[in-house]
């Protein structure tokens, strides 16, 4: 091909020296093409069409099978034309586009004609789509495989044909590229994508067409790790209002999946419904089984965001006994359900109320995958069905089943798509997460190594940092530490690069464990609390769904007056007993096994009731009112603290320089803050408060973050321990004693310990009061349960449900005194000081609803309401006091006649006490009766018959009671006259005919008739 140098470089002069602005394709094209023969013109601008050139694409462009190497060696010297390598041209760039807009306004037809004989041309030298660098079989049956393409050039040839093809019929070739991008995706191939995108013309694509550039666009940035860039243009594609239907639903799963990796959880899952929506209206059923399986995942991540499971250590025998207990209900409901599915983990992580959500969330998961399975078998898509099964394995084995697990992942490691060196890899994963389960970390170390070569292969660096954490939990198990740590370290450069703040978490969720662990030697923990410290962003999670939480705190707050109350009830028994001289008295006993039949009780309550609301939880609330409960996130970064909802919004935010209050409002037993009871408030210089409850994850270690980040900006504010423990005080110490003295007390009573004679019956009758009032338990109560609480509640200012709580609790006491006229429980005393304990429950819950100013009436307000109260009583505690001292008096003689003494004057004139409780009102029969013993064990009969005849008068309609009235009047009468005695005994023999209830009281008074 012959040039004409001359004048070539004469048209350069002429136009430069006139000054004429003209491109460079012109100046090169003009002279050129003035050299040349028309069919040497032909030739050169047929070379514009495809990107670049050889021998053999000449060959398409020329019709022509000879001569096309000399003209390739011809076309190599001129100056816009450059070599590419492999014996392959291109025009420049600018030269290229003024040949092929000529070709576009000029000869539009013939231009379709040719890209379409390049189209098959480079179709027939491509390889299949998605046969390059996927799992091939070398031999049959083999494990060996191969990611080598089969042909190097397979990967260009097939752009080149996807160019022409988008060139020649734009509709078809925009749906051939979408299947190869994806194919490039799953397979990580990024820089194959983008390449592939280069090669897309986009001026020649309508709107929809361009629209599906740009989401392919977006994916790239995804996968190559630009989250915040991704998530800007998938926005920017949601935001047209005509977006195509199908586009719309690619663009909503594609963001749902940057959100997921951003620990957006709630955002996430709203958008891979949306998508699956669309997908299932028009019946594609791959692209739901795909976002099935990533919907599993999203729930399954909601449930990590809250670490893992809450598997507090038992360190006593009754806390292992407790928990026990707990979790025999849910090994019951195991067994019910069966062992199929594996509806519910081991008992032992059910029976804490912090793993409830994570339950729900991860049975969720598994129904999304199980369905997704069954979406994949009837496609026959065995990799999906496998993709699917390890994802159902994985939550098998979280649940605790590891064995069960292992051996279900080995089975689909002899499947044919574990071939694919990539999903074997991952399948190893999980087998190695199996193998430390059951503490073999050289087995999984072994694995591991592996399956982090083959993510580096593939260049996934997202799996090569989970393998890489679980290699740093094998360093642990072998307790090669300074290995451990630094695999650790380098998975949180690696996932904070990422920005996938989900995987880092859980870093940090096993170096807190690692730390915690009794056996990590205190090194070992300096440097663990160095890497968290060093952490730039940590993320706490609450662990319990809002509306829950307040049920349960009803019941940890009713367990112990409830558990009281039906002691007080039930404990205390009335009892035959004989005096002396003939004399028969109805006396209280305290029956031990009651306590036990009382607490056995409470665990037969409390237990179904717990097992209930987690039924509940984990099977009956709709999974829709979960995501909208879902528990807020505490984050602290460097510059503030922010508190999100379960959209990922943020909705409350406070910088550290702000803060001007920390409180620390726990509750503990002992040491140990109680979840349910406790929190945080953080306060800045405006008033706004921050609060934390004590069911966020990590609880504690989110309190020491919070003071290394308040230091670290050189805040001088420092926390205010406004805790208080519920037995490791003055009033647990109190609670102590009177749990003491009624013990002690309720030995004498029995007559387990007998009261010396000495001892002045008015004095021990002041103690008995006292005693069994339950004042020393009650004041404590009152402390734990209203005081405390009340008044942290009222100097911060917070909106709590516990007042509400309180005002039920202490109103059913006054209503339970108001309908039994003060007799509900058999101890006198004790409803009198329920009533008061009642009152002063009501008057602080009823304040403590009013307004922050008016906080100044609480104490007078309470005092005088306990005060009133208590005057409201005096007279049924006083009528009671003196009938205790008749009733100590009275034992006081019968012991003394027993043993043939005689008691001291003292003790007969404090029997008569009971005349003055009948005097306060106090109840007529129990008083006539005490009356009667009184007189008769002193000897004057006469004065006895008439107490009981007066007792027998007030009697009520209880057979029992007029059965023992009766005998001790017969007993009193015939030691007076026989005959009178006689009739007595007629009318108790007709009462013991003709009523059954008496049939035990009379059994026992006949046998001491006859003697």
């Amino acid at each position: 091909m012959s040039i004409d140098l001359q004048a070539y470089l004469g048209y350069i002069h002429t136009h430069a020296q006139s000054g004429a602005r003209v491109s460079l394709g012109q100046t090169i094209l003009s002279p050129l093409f003035a050299s040349m023969s028309p069919a040497q013109t032909e030739l050169l601008r047929r070379c514009a069409i495809p990107r670049w050139f050889d021998a053999s694409v000449l060959r398409v462009l020329r019709e022509h099978e000879q001569g096309n190497e000399a003209l390739l060696a011809e076309l190599r010297q001129l100056s816009c034309v450059h070599e590419l390598g492999d014996g392959r041209l291109a025009f420049l760039p600018e030269v290229r586009s003024l040949l092929l807009k000529e070709w576009e306004q000029q000869r539009h037809d013939e231009l379709i004609q040719i890209h379409r004989r390049l189209y098959s041309y480079f179709s027939n030298r491509t390889t299949p789509p998605g046969s390059t660098r996927r799992a091939m079989s070398l031999l049959p049956e083999s494990s060996l495989l191969s990611v080598i393409p089969i042909s190097l050039q397979s990967d260009l040839f097939q752009r080149e044909a996807l160019y022409h093809l988008i060139h020649a019929d734009p509709l078809r070739g925009i749906d051939e590229l979408r299947a190869i991008f994806n194919t490039l995706a799953r397979n990580h191939r990024l820089v194959d994508a983008e390449l592939l995108l280069q090669a897309v013309d986009s001026g020649l694509l309508n709107s929809l067409q361009q629209r599906w550039i740009q989401y392919m666009r977006a994916r790239i940035e995804q996968n190559s790790l630009n989250l915040h860039g991704a998530t800007q243009q998938y926005e920017a594609l949601r935001s047209m209002p005509d977006l195509d239907p199908e586009l719309r639903a690619e663009t909503n799963r594609a963001l749902a999946e940057v959100y997921a990796e951003m620990g957006q959880w709630g955002r996430s899952i709203r958008l891979y419904k949306q998508s699956l929506d669309y997908f299932m209206r028009t019946n594609n059923q791959r692209a739901s089984a795909d976002t099935m399986v990533l919907l599993g995942e999203a729930y399954q991540g909601l449930g990590l965001r809250m670490g893992s499971w809450h598997l507090p250590t038992a360190s006593s025998y009754g806390q292992r006994v407790g928990l026990w207990l707990i979790g025999l209900p849910f090994q019951i409901l195991s067994l019910l359900l069966g062992s199929q599915e594996r509806l519910l983990p081991l008992p032992s992580y059910c029976a804490h109320y912090q793993n409830w959500f994570l339950i729900r969330f991860f049975n969720t998961a598994r129904d999304w995958f199980i369905q997704a399975r069954k979406l994949y078998q009837r496609m026959q898509d065995e990799g999906g069905m496998l993709r699917a099964e390890q994802r159902v394995i994985d939550i098998l084995r979280s649940y605790g089943y590891h064995e069960e697990a292992r051996s279900k992942i080995e089975a689909l490691i002899k499947r044919p798509p574990a071939r694919d060196p990539y999903w074997r890899a991952w399948l190893d994963r999980s087998l190695a997460e199996c193998y430390l389960a059951v503490n073999n970390p050289l087995r999984a170390q072994e694995i591991l190594s592996n399956a982090r070569a083959v993510f580096r292969e593939f260049g996934d660096i997202r799996r090569e940092a989970a393998i890489l954490v679980l290699q740093g939990q094998t360093a642990m198990q072998v307790g090669d530490h300074s290995v451990a740590l630094a695999l650790m370290a380098a998975g949180l450069r690696h996932y904070r690069d990422l920005g996938y703040a989900t995987a880092r978490e859980r870093i940090l969720h096993e170096l807190r464990m690692w730390k915690n662990q009794p056996a990590t030697p205190e090194e070992v923990r300096s440097q663990i609390a160095t890497l968290i410290a060093a952490e730039p962003e940590k993320r706490y999670a609450q662990r319990f769904t809002r509306s829950y939480l307040p049920l349960l705190q009803v019941i940890g707050l009713i367990t112990i007056p409830l558990g009281l109350l039906l002691m007080a009830m039930s404990v205390p028994i009335t009892h035959s007993i004989h005096l002396g001289a003939g004399v028969l008295a109805s006396t209280i006993r305290y029956d031990p096994l009651h306590i036990v039949g009382v607490l056995l009780l409470l665990v037969l309550l409390l237990t179904p009731s717990h097992t209930t609301i987690a039924s509940i939880l984990i099977f009956g609330l709709p999974i829709s009112r979960m995501e909208r409960e879902q528990p807020d996130m505490i984050c602290t970064t460097p510059e503030a603290i922010i508190c999100y909802d379960h959209m990922g919004q943020a909705k409350q935010q406070m910088a550290w320089r702000d803060v001007r209050g920390w409180r620390i409002l726990d509750r503990c037993s002992w040491e140990r803050p109680l979840p349910l009871s406790s929190g945080v408030v953080l306060e800045d210089a405006n008033g706004q408060q921050l609060q934390i409850p004590g069911v966020t994850n990590w609880y504690a270690e989110l309190q020491r973050d919070i003071g290394e980040r308040l230091a670290a900006v050189g805040n001088p504010c420092r926390s205010t321990d406004l805790t208080y423990r519920l037995l490791k005080s003055w009033s647990g110490l109190s609670l102590s004693v009177g749990l003491l003295m009624i013990l002690l007390v309720g030995l004498t009573e029995n007559w387990s310990l007998g009261l010396p004679l000495w001892f002045p019956a008015n004095l021990y009758a002041l103690i008995t009061s006292i005693t069994l009032s339950g004042a020393a338990i009650l004041v404590p109560l009152a402390y734990w349960l209203v005081n405390r609480p009340l008044s942290l509640q009222r100097s911060l200012l917070h909106e709590e449900i516990w007042p509400k709580m309180l005002f039920i609790l202490g109103i059913l006491p006054v209503m339970l005194y108001a309908i039994s006229w003060g007799s509900a429980i058999p101890v006198g005393m004790l409803n009198a000081s329920t009533f008061v304990w009642g009152i002063y429950t009501l008057t602080e819950a009823t304040l403590a609803r009013f307004p922050a100013t008016r906080t100044q009436l609480r104490m007078p307000g309470a005092l005088l309401a306990s005060l009133l109260a208590s005057i409201l009583v005096w007279q049924p505690i006083q009528a009671d006091y003196q009938w205790q001292t008749s009733l100590i008096a009275r034992n006081q003689i019968a012991a003394a006649l027993v043993k043939g003494e005689m008691p001291p004057s003292s003790t007969f004139a404090h029997c008569q006490a009971v005349v003055h409780a009948q005097a306060l009102g106090y109840d007529p029969l129990r008083g006539y009766m005490l009356q009667g013993d009184c007189a008769g064990l002193s000897g004057n009969w006469r004065e006895a018959i008439n107490a009981y005849r007066a007792a027998l008068y007030h009697t009520p309609a209880n057979p029992g009671e007029q059965a023992l009235s009766l005998y001790n009047l017969w007993n009193a009468t015939y030691q007076e006259n026989r005959e009178e005695a006689d009739e007595v005994r007629e009318q108790f023999n007709t009462l013991c005919h003709t009523s059954k209830r008496a049939a035990t009281v009379c059994q026992q008074v006949a046998s001491y008739m006859q003697r």
